[in-house]
């Protein structure tokens, strides 16, 4: 146990959440970086800041703290496009990154733990000439968005501030987060099939890796205990199936009947350039998968919550939540 101090942006997120419950479970003294005020966590300090692009004082927050956790990120463009879009994304994941690490290092700081995602490496695990290919930290990386090519350039500067510094920095990819609390397209998903509906989705045979939200508030905690002061990326998931069998394990977790209907893979592909949905309809037909194997062997991680358990304790949220 540990009463060391620790900085967490993005605490009052989805994984922020239950990340900082861990760590104080572990015995940290947590300080969360949050948008507004919240009574989640009675037992942390905490400093509401709405817009960390405006926010300077980074040193006087980071006074007597050992560690720090960077969540906070812009993933959605919130209506803006174009330039705008891409000014606001590097303005949030990019410049605040560098902000917060060149305090982090002049205070002192140990740990550096940066949420990346697995958009760094690519859209696509599947390879031209149809092999798969799971995506591993030592890929080049291939962002096509505006949400992974920032990560990919926030990842490059702190590399840049914190290389030959006392701050060792640890960035973790990881694919799309379930659990309860979960947004977007998983939860939407999960929904349909507690609905019974008759899902379109038979007969794919495409391969996407998922993290459950407690597993990956794991490999922070061991990111945070670790003694190596070499930078590392890490790609981790728990496991990788196909949208069938991702749909199939939530029917059972939700105690409900399923009914999938297949189509003709030029049908998916059509559906995959579409404007507006087209994105969100390969994030379910296409192919993402991701190799955990550095994590496990130089990170010491291991999923925590087997994956059918994880599903059940997110069925269970989403049966309280209103739809």
């Amino acid at each position: 146990m540990t009463s060391a101090r620790i900085v967490v942006t993005g605490a009052d997120g989805f994984v922020g959440q239950r990340l900082c419950a861990r760590l104080e479970r572990e015995g940290w003294d947590v300080h969360k970086v949050v948008r507004r005020s919240s009574t989640n966590a009675p037992s942390s300090t905490s400093s509401i800041i709405s817009d960390l692009t405006e926010f300077s004082d980074w040193p006087t927050l980071l006074d007597g703290a050992r560690a720090v956790v960077h969540l906070a990120a812009m993933t959605h463009s919130g209506g803006l496009r174009g330039g705008a879009a891409l000014e606001r994304y590097r303005s949030l994941n990019v410049d605040v990154s560098g902000n917060l690490a060149r305090a982090a290092q002049a205070c002192g700081v140990s740990k550096f733990v940066y949420m990346s995602s697995i958009k760094v490496n690519g859209e696509s695990s599947r390879t031209a000439d149809g092999r798969m290919h799971a995506f591993s930290p030592s890929d080049v990386p291939a962002p096509i968005d505006n949400y992974g090519r920032t990560k990919w350039e926030a990842e490059k500067k702190l590399d840049s501030i914190l290389a030959g510094s006392s701050t060792q920095l640890t960035i973790l990819r990881p694919p799309l987060i379930f659990g309860p609390g979960q947004k977007a397209n998983i939860q939407r998903l999960m929904r349909a099939v507690a609905r019974e509906a008759t899902l379109p989705f038979g007969g794919l045979e495409n391969r996407r890796s998922y993290i459950y939200v407690d597993n990956l508030a794991a490999a922070v905690a061991l990111a945070l205990r670790g003694h190596d002061l070499t930078a590392r990326t890490y790609t981790l998931a728990d496991v990788t199936l196909s949208t069938p069998e991702l749909i199939l394990a939530m029917a059972k977790a939700l105690g409900v009947p399923v009914s999938m209907a297949g189509l003709p893979r030029f049908v998916y592909r059509g559906l995959e350039l579409l404007p507006g949905i087209g994105p969100k309809i390969s994030r379910l037909t296409g192919d993402l998968a991701v190799d955990s194997s550095a994590a496990i062997e130089l990170l010491g991680w291991r999923s925590e919550v087997e994956f059918e358990a994880a599903l059940a304790v997110t069925a269970a949220w989403l049966r309280q939540e209103p739809a």
